[in-house]
């Protein structure tokens, strides 16, 4: 059984040079039942959508977000099943 996907959004302290203000981490399950992660980089959560990278691994969002923005493990917190249904209406 392939593992659980999941849903993260977490913060920016200060918003970055390109007007990047938060981050989701968006679970997505594959036909072969792998997951992998859109991160969706928002200037403005949930409205203002400044792109996106996908990501083979919840770990290496977690090192990627760490590195380019000082987010920490700690500072990411589970989406609610609303925020959920809202931003993967968007990506479908």
């Amino acid at each position: 059984m392939a593992s659980q996907p999941s849903y993260l959004f977490a913060a920016l302290k200060q918003p970055d040079d390109s007007g990047v203000a938060a981050l989701v981490a968006f679970g997505l399950v594959t036909t072969e039942d792998e997951v992998f992660y859109l991160v969706i980089r928002y200037n403005d959560y949930p409205n203002i959508v400044d792109g996106d990278h996908l990501y083979h691994s919840l770990e290496e969002v977690l090192e990627a977000a760490s590195a380019e923005y000082g987010i920490s493990p700690r500072d990411w917190r589970d989406l609610s099943a609303d925020e959920i249904s809202k931003v993967g209406a968007q990506i479908r």
